[in-house]
């Protein structure tokens, strides 16, 4: 019976229906408890009056609530109330995909655009060992802004055997053999036989909604269900394509792919049809059908060896493809890319290279959150076998085969630090050279030039000593030009983001000069292998240009992030993909956590102790402040958020350019101030005073290092305080202490002290070595909340007191769940330690070999 207007569930009151099918009706109501609109899904008779079932859907709810994927509808809660069980979802507006496709077929590039997004929903449900099980169109959601959601986890269950099922132990399972569940026309062919069922189902069942969205039509449809069934079983739906409505080859076949009667023969997972569609956006899809053929039939792992390039440092994922400045660019050329993969495995890689014979392939990464080690391949070989190289990430590869790698490197928001070591591609020790090292490359006659950290300047050594450019930002990715005459390198301008321009120094002159304009983001840079063009990655796709500079050539285009890695002699391009998952928490002291932000990279800079409000940065430089579990977050402007001020009152934010300004944003109504800059030309981080009428600033001067200044709130230029090499820690702005006389910060030697804001000698912290970063103060007078530099899965969190160096474990903070190496980042612990926030993600990258980018392979190339 349908439920009126004005009915209470709960905190809930009915609005109005929005529609009912056989797992229930839905209707909109409104939260009162967080004046929100939601969408209420009551639950049908035998649900309700089976406590059996009310468990199971209990459980299952768990399960889909934990989930957490932009991708998927959000569960926020689900009761009794008398006779009638409900469930309460996030409310959406605009239409199913069922609807869409009243209207016909969808263009080629829009279906492959929502079939991304449906498969990468998939794949994070999977990953947690959650099979939905009725995957169709009317169960998949277009919201107003273009982005697709699956609903209806009603049939989903966990796979069988996996232990992160809720009580796995003691449970049956949701159906048994022999039971058929599923809608005609979507079910894979084991459903239809009533077997059961994993993971590679749902492949199938996107397969049909991929055929449908292409097509316009059913990929099995017959006048009875017994009918459509048996098509199911035994019939090979029609061509996509007709002369009338093209379809792209590679997609038709990809699409196919997913339509294999055997489970085996199928694309082994939604991670890779995710890859695979990305490339058929991203390059003419004959490329895409070549490499669908690649894929081993009966593959035990997934296997498909389609993807765009992509490789990132760690952390640096969560800037990948945030930013849109850039500068003007030639469109794609008609070179049409082929990919074969080269690792099989979930983790992160860190460095790859080309051997010197051009085929060979040494790579360092960390798999299944173990520690980095080094690799070698070959592309005709799907196996990698270990180079005797543990806790080691590569660097470079020599021309006589020698390996530059980072000994036990601690891993940081955007690149790792560790002790540079000479070492050789087989059997024996490495060699260490050099400690504190970011990057570094080989020369021709095999010495090396290093990226290291002196005194507040990131500074390009070659040889190791003689700094040929040094920078207030930091420098990456040095690469010797093939005739050894100059090295190109990528230059940031603010410390802990990507933002830069490639650039190049003459080793003899010492000349510099910027190769194209700023960037929004890149990481990643190679030659060509005669000098002609210096290569960057971007946010998804490849650049290149003269080594005089001038306007770039866009030379490849896809949707995944990318990093480029190397290219070879013979113009192979090395990278990876990289699958961003994650997301931004807040929690409180009994451990009670829930999400914050749009996205998985939201980045949480500060939080309010009083009414837990967090301050974050969005993916594209918007500053938001939202209260966990209290509605959407507020949009307050744009650039970077610095710091919260004491009263809650006012956003400290970094105002992007050449040169960078600090403004102060109001979080309620009031106009947005500039403050004086004097002649600071780059600021990177700041902290408020407890008393807010002084914020401490870390910044540069032209031709000088970071150092430390003090600026009042309202009047004056700031003023150093501090020599130069001195610098606060990015992200961290409770930095000051109670009392307002000291400001903990990181030394030249790159250990913390405490700097008195009246200027003085520093007062080392004792207890702590380099590696060490400060969280904030306690509320304890001289008590420190720190953590280690390097990154990991769950962060401990020490109180340190800074007088007697004793320190003791406060909690550890991160996800639990170690699927995908996930890395906790951009922790805030509130000074009482009752509340936190943190952004944690999951490493996927995976490497791949892409030809075709410049066009057919050179003849006669020298290796």
């Amino acid at each position: 019976m349908p439920l009126p207007a004005g009915t209470r569930l709960g905190p809930y009151e009915i609005i109005a229906p929005i529609g009912a099918g056989g797992m229930g009706e839905v209707y909109r109501a409104r939260d009162s408890r967080l004046d929100r609109d939601v969408a209420i899904k009551v639950l049908p008779e035998n649900v309700s009056a089976s406590a059996m079932a009310m468990e199971r859907f209990a459980r299952e709810a768990k399960a889909v609530a934990a989930l957490s994927h932009p991708g998927i509808l959000a569960i926020h809660d689900f009761g009794q109330e008398g006779r009638i069980a409900y469930a309460v979802t996030e409310f959406l507006e605009g239409e199913t995909l069922l609807e869409r496709l009243a209207g016909g077929a969808l263009p080629p590039r829009k279906a492959v655009e929502f079939a991304v997004q449906i498969a990468n929903g998939l794949a994070s449900a999977h990953e947690r060992g959650v099979i939905h099980r009725d995957l169709k169109p009317a169960n998949l959601f277009l919201t107003r802004d273009g982005r697709i959601k699956i609903l209806d986890f009603g049939l989903a269950r966990f796979q069988e055997g996996d232990a992160r099922a809720p009580e796995a132990h003691t449970r049956t399972r949701h159906t048994e053999p022999g039971m058929v569940l599923g809608t005609d026309g979507y079910m894979s062919p084991e459903q239809v036989r009533g077997e059961t069922v994993d993971h590679r189902s749902d492949i199938f069942s996107l397969g049909c909604v991929i055929y449908e969205m292409l097509g316009g039509r059913r990929a099995f449809k017959g006048a009875t269900s017994a009918e459509t069934m048996t098509a199911i079983l035994r019939d090979e739906p029609p061509d996509l394509s007709t002369p009338d409505r093209p379809i792209p080859a590679g997609l038709e076949r990809l699409a196919r792919r997913c339509l294999e009667k055997r489970p085996e023969e199928r694309l082994q997972s939604a991670r890779d049809l995710a890859i695979a569609l990305d490339a058929v956006s991203g390059s003419d899809t004959s490329s895409a059908q070549r490499a669908v053929q690649d894929v081993p039939p009966h593959a035990s792992r997934p296997t498909a060896a389609i993807a765009v390039a992509a490789l990132i440092l760690v952390a640096a994922a969560f800037w990948l493809g945030k930013r849109s400045s850039a500068p003007d660019r030639a469109s794609t050329g008609d070179a049409f890319p082929t990919f074969t993969k080269l690792t099989f495995r979930r983790g992160l890689v860190s460095g790859a290279r080309f051997g010197p014979d051009g085929r060979s392939v040494v790579y360092s990464a960390s798999w299944d959150s173990r520690p980095s080690q080094v690799y070698t391949t070959r592309p005709e070989s799907a196996q990698s076998s270990t180079a005797a190289l543990h806790e080691a990430a590569l660097l470079a590869v020599s021309r006589s085969n020698e390996l530059a790698v980072l000994l036990r490197p601690a891993v940081g928001l955007l690149s790792s630090t560790g002790t540079l070591a000479r070492a050789p591609t087989g059997a024996g020790a490495p060699r260490p050279v050099l400690d504190d090292v970011q990057q570094a490359d080989w020369s021709k006659d095999d010495q090396l030039a290093v990226v290291r950290n002196v005194a507040g300047h990131s500074r390009l050594e070659f040889p190791v000593g003689k700094v040929l450019y040094e920078s207030s930002g930091w420098l990456s990715s040095p690469r010797f030009s093939p005739n050894g005459d100059s090295i190109a390198f990528l230059e940031h301008p603010i410390d802990g983001d990507d933002r830069g321009w490639p650039a190049i120094v003459d080793i003899k002159s010492g000349s510099k000069r910027n190769l194209t304009g700023e960037y929004g983001t890149l990481s990643g840079l190679a030659w060509r292998a005669h000098g002609e063009e210096v290569c960057v990655s971007l946010a998804s796709s490849l650049d290149c240009v003269g080594p005089s500079g001038g306007k770039p050539r866009r030379v490849f285009k896809g949707m995944s992030r990318v990093v480029l890695q190397d290219i070879s002699s013979e113009d192979r391009i090395l990278a990876a993909t990289f699958a961003l998952q994650g997301a931004a928490r807040a929690g409180d002291l009994p451990g009670n956590e829930v999400d914050i932000g749009e996205t998985p990279a939201s980045i949480p800079i500060d939080q309010d102790a009083r009414d837990g409000r967090v301050l974050f940065e969005s993916i594209d430089y918007g500053i938001y402040l939202e209260k966990p579990g209290n509605g959407p977050a507020v949009r307050l402007g744009d650039g970077l958020p610095l710091a919260l001020s004491p009263d809650g009152k006012q956003v400290l934010t970094l105002v992007l350019g050449q040169p960078t300004q600090l403004s102060l944003i109001p979080t309620g109504a009031g106009e947005t101030r500039i403050l004086p800059r004097g002649t600071i030309v780059q600021h990177t981080a700041a902290a408020f005073s407890p008393d807010g009428k002084t914020i401490v600033i870390s910044a540069a001067e032209k031709g000088r290092g970071s150092r430390l200044f003090v600026q009042g709130i309202e009047s004056g230029d700031p003023r150093p305080i501090s020599a130069e090499g001195v610098r606060l820690n990015p992200g961290q702005p409770r930095l000051v202490s109670l009392d307002g006389q000291f400001v903990v910060a990181i030394g030249p030697d790159r250990t913390l002290a405490l700097y008195p804001l009246k200027g003085g000698d520093p007062h080392p912290v004792p207890g702590l070595g380099p590696g060490f970063v400060a969280v904030g103060w306690t509320d304890r007078p001289g008590v420190l909340f720190v953590s280690p530099e390097a990154l990991s899965r769950r962060t401990p969190v020490f109180r340190l007191d800074v007088t007697t160096g004793r320190r003791e474990l406060f909690r550890e903070v991160g996800p639990n769940d170690p699927i995908g190496s996930p890395l906790t980042v951009r922790l805030q612990v509130t000074a009482d330690g009752r509340r936190y926030a943190y952004l944690y993600f999951l490493g996927a990258s995976e490497l791949f070999l892409i030809d075709g980018v410049f066009g057919p392979k050179s003849e006669g190339a020298r290796p």
